[in-house]
């Protein structure tokens, strides 16, 4: 009696293609899902409601995920397993995770490039430009090859902003090219991590403006605002500013601004964010809130701050690094409504400091400071709001800091090649 054939194995080679694709969605879903709640559940901060802090130091947060991705996952296994194939080649599991991290980095280098980037601003501005947006402006244009070089560069928050007409400037310096490097909420830790992005426009001159209303405050690094301009190189300078531990209590921020570094669609998610969850609306910038309010913020955010004596080292870098370049940085003494002050700095302290070790700084290192005492006189009535100098003052002040550069034009550095030199 002839021996009985095995019974044919069948060919399921369809199924398992088909059940790998389940997989692989199923995993990008997951994926999906965990970023969409990390665009609703931010700590309501400047660059949005997204705050990766918030994810990181929120247990709750991290345990919906956690089970969200394990619920999931073990769902798409047993799927796989139970009807397509068995235990021993579960092992190729690894592969569809790797894959979908793929795609993720590919997505982001391809958003990283010129035109995804202007496409992803035009987006975003068709309802009006927003604080995120007057951000990316400032990364865009520092990005653009296809402008001139700019001679001279201002920089800094919406302060100077307010106070110098880059427009008018160009013109009292009979054609010198001024460009802006501006942004709201620009703090002074921003000028070390902004250095390449500013060198990108080859500037001769650099105009700051700070006070102690940058330098006394900040117990937690501003990662909502430094990652737009955020390198690997700048991130490393930062930490050895920072110290053990300070380094641990800014963990997350700085996991927050290491994702940032090499990860734009994690730097760009402000942008993206509204795009994806049709949002309207943004954050009021702060020169839109009520005077008295914003001096009562200004009084609880303003003080000896854990990150004080890393504010003026950071910014030490960035003036040695510009006097390494062959820029002229001058450092303007910023200034605030007399009302604020006054709340915020009653006897002058944080002033006289700031001042002392700017002075001590510009002395050792060779740059420009000129003090408040230096400039146009300034009063209550001329400011818009609690910050920032309203449109009278700054036309007299833009004549003033146009009559200054032009002094020191004898030393060649505003018209140096006209000069020859």
């Amino acid at each position: 009696m002839p021996a009985e054939l095995p019974a044919a194995t069948p060919d399921r080679s369809r199924e398992t293609r088909v059940a790998s694709l389940m997989l692989l969605a199923l995993f990008l879903l997951t994926l999906l899902m965990g970023v969409l709640y990390f665009f609703s559940s931010g700590s309501g901060n400047l660059s949005g409601k997204i705050s990766f802090a918030s994810i990181i130091t929120n247990p709750r947060t991290l345990l919906i995920i956690v089970v969200m991705f394990l619920f999931v996952w073990i769902i798409s296994l047993n799927i796989w397993r139970t009807h397509f194939i068995n235990y021993t080649t579960l092992h190729k599991w690894p592969l569809y995770a790797i894959l979908a991290t793929s795609i993720v980095f590919a997505t982001g280098i391809l958003l990283a490039q010129k035109q995804a980037q202007l496409t992803l601003y035009a987006l975003v501005t068709q309802g009006g430009s927003t604080t995120v947006s007057n951000w990316k402006a400032m990364v865009l244009q520092s990005s653009a090859r296809s402008l001139a070089d700019a001679n001279i560069i201002v920089m800094g928050s919406s302060q100077i902003g307010s106070a110098v007409d880059t427009r008018m400037l160009q013109k009292l310096l009979h054609g010198e090219t001024v460009e802006r490097y501006i942004a709201p909420g620009f703090g002074i830790l921003q000028y070390q991590m902004s250095k390449d992005g500013l060198m990108g426009l080859h500037p001769k001159i650099v105009v700051c403006w700070l006070s102690e209303f940058d330098t006394f405050r900040g117990d937690i690094i501003p990662a909502n605002r430094l990652k737009y301009t955020v390198t690997l190189s700048g991130l490393v300078q930062l930490v050895s500013l920072l110290g053990i531990r300070e380094t641990w209590n800014n963990r997350s921020e700085l996991a927050d601004l290491t994702a940032s570094s090499f990860l734009q669609l994690w730097r760009d998610r402000d942008l993206l964010r509204p795009l994806i969850l049709a949002e309207k609306g943004e954050l009021r910038p702060a020169n839109q809130l009520s005077r008295d309010n914003h001096i009562r913020k200004l009084k609880e955010t303003i003080h000896r701050s854990k990150l004080l004596d890393i504010n003026f080292a950071s910014f030490a870098l960035f003036a040695g690094e510009m006097k390494q370049q062959g820029v002229e940085l001058y450092l303007l003494e910023g200034i605030t409504n007399p009302m604020a002050m006054t709340s915020y700095d009653p006897d002058g302290r944080f002033r006289l400091e700031s001042r002392h070790r700017f002075q001590e700084m510009a002395n050792e290192i060779g740059f420009h400071y000129m003090t408040r005492e230096q400039m146009p006189r300034v009063t209550v009535s001329d400011f818009s709001d609690a910050t920032h100098l309203n449109h009278f003052y700054r036309d007299r002040f833009t004549r003033f800091l146009a009559g200054y550069l032009l002094k020191v034009d004898e030393a060649g550095l505003v018209n140096a090649e006209e000069n020859g030199e």
